[in-house]
């Protein structure tokens, strides 16, 4: 059973798992014959990646029966001097922006798969999108609707690029500073997600802008986000001190992201302790509600 979360499974796929695949079509399921032409299966593949990766993600097979998933014959291996593949990878590219994919072919020779020789049966497996919606070559959102590929309406589409942006990974910081000696204090730094887009290989670099600040070079991280945050202390003058920020990232697309922040006194949290996480500001606002609490009794 293809699931679209391991889209990359269809790698080194045999003739078992070919044949394996379920006789009709459904939201994740898209069969092409191996009688279509090239010239509509470029079309059709594009509208399937806006669709596929519109709704959640799915599979394209082409070279088989379009009413049973089983090969019929296959088709050419190459388009002239170009492999399939490569064909296939272009025909993907049309779509924008371009989501996560994986392309498997399977040749002639297995037991019972009827592919002749020269020829392919060629999935195309999508994967679930953080970046929807993606639009085909013809200018139009797609989506899928059981076994069919249909234009999507506009307010699926505003739904969707209201869920992009919901899903666009995106990082805060808190910088706090817990008082050290007469000359210098412990900054901390903490990055945190707040959608629920994972952050992927996040790199930091704070980056000095004045003497009172020590170059720590590059650190990193493999992931962020709502459960795993990233942190890291440094240790800064008391009397001042000015640094740069500069964090990049990619999401799970690919897309790479990146920000600088300037971090001043003006712009960190004092913790009297950060034993106990609670800092000046938090305690102050809390006396002022127990205060306010007492009042009303």
């Amino acid at each position: 059973m293809f699931i679209p979360s391991h889209f990359d499974s269809i790698k080194g796929i045999d003739e078992q798992g070919l044949l394996a695949l379920p006789p009709d079509e459904d939201d994740f399921h898209e069969y092409k014959s191996s009688l279509c032409k090239d010239a509509d299966l470029k079309e059709k593949i594009g509208r399937a990646a806006s669709g596929f990766w519109n709704s959640g993600g799915g599979l394209f097979v082409v070279g088989v029966d379009d009413k049973t998933g089983k090969p019929d014959g296959g088709i050419a291996e190459s388009v002239g001097r170009e492999s399939r593949r490569d064909w296939i990878d272009k025909a993907v590219g049309t779509v924008e922006p371009r989501g996560q994919y994986c392309v498997e072919a399977v040749g002639p020779g297995g037991v019972g798969l009827h592919i002749k020789p020269g020829h392919v049966v060629v999935l195309v497996a999508f994967a679930p999108s953080n970046v929807a919606p993606h639009m085909a070559p013809d200018q139009k959102y797609y989506i899928r609707a059981g076994a069919h590929t249909v234009p999507a309406r506009s307010h699926i589409v505003e739904g969707l690029w209201a869920r992009r942006h919901h899903l666009k990974p995106r990082l805060v910081h808190v910088a706090t500073l817990e008082a050290g000696s007469t000359t210098t204090s412990q900054l901390y730094i903490e990055l945190a997600a707040v959608t629920q887009a994972p952050v992927l290989d996040c790199h930091v670099e704070l980056e000095p802008a004045s003497n009172g600040v020590r170059d720590i070079g590059k650190l990193a991280a493999t992931l962020v986000d709502a459960e795993h945050k990233f942190g890291f202390n440094i240790q800064v003058s008391t009397s001042g001190f000015l640094a740069r920020l500069r964090i990049t990232y990619r999401d799970l697309s690919g897309a790479e992201y990146s920000d600088l922040r300037i971090i001043t006194p003006d712009s960190i949290t004092y913790h009297t302790t950060r034993g106990d996480g609670i800092s000046v500001q938090i305690s102050q606002t809390l006396a002022r509600i127990a205060m306010s609490l007492e009042r009303r009794q």
